[in-house]
């Protein structure tokens, strides 16, 4: 089953990125591999990611068009905007994740806050 048939949800797909970004988080670039060399988020040798990188990685699918997958990234990522506005943040989820004070707790906070608004 394919990355993204197998995500039933905006909320699933949230607690996917999650996963991923509790596996190894990184600053500045998409993602790294296990030697801290920036790679491409779907790189077969990423292994650490940032907010965004982590989103797209869990939507990829290597058997479905980039637009198979656009879409829940797309819903995935207006939530964790949302949730950077509602806490007064005026950054975007890319700055929120690059600042330098910015720690992998802070980061899984705000994918925990945006899967919590998705049980609501």
């Amino acid at each position: 089953m394919s990355a993204v048939a197998g995500l039933n949800n905006e909320r699933d797909l949230l607690l996917r990125a999650r996963e991923i970004l509790a596996g190894g988080w990184t600053q500045d670039v998409s993602a790294r591999n296990a030697i801290g060399e920036p790679v491409s988020w779907s790189a077969p040798s990423a292994r650490c990611f940032c907010a965004s990188g982590a989103l797209a990685r869990a939507c990829d699918d290597p058997n479905a068009s980039p637009a198979a997958w656009r879409a829940p990234y797309a819903v995935a990522f207006a939530r964790l905007t949302d949730v950077l506005r509602k806490r007064g943040a005026q950054s975007s989820v890319q700055k929120f994740n690059d600042a330098p004070e910015r720690s992998i707790a802070d980061v899984l906070a705000l994918f925990d806050a945006a899967i919590e608004e998705c049980a609501q």
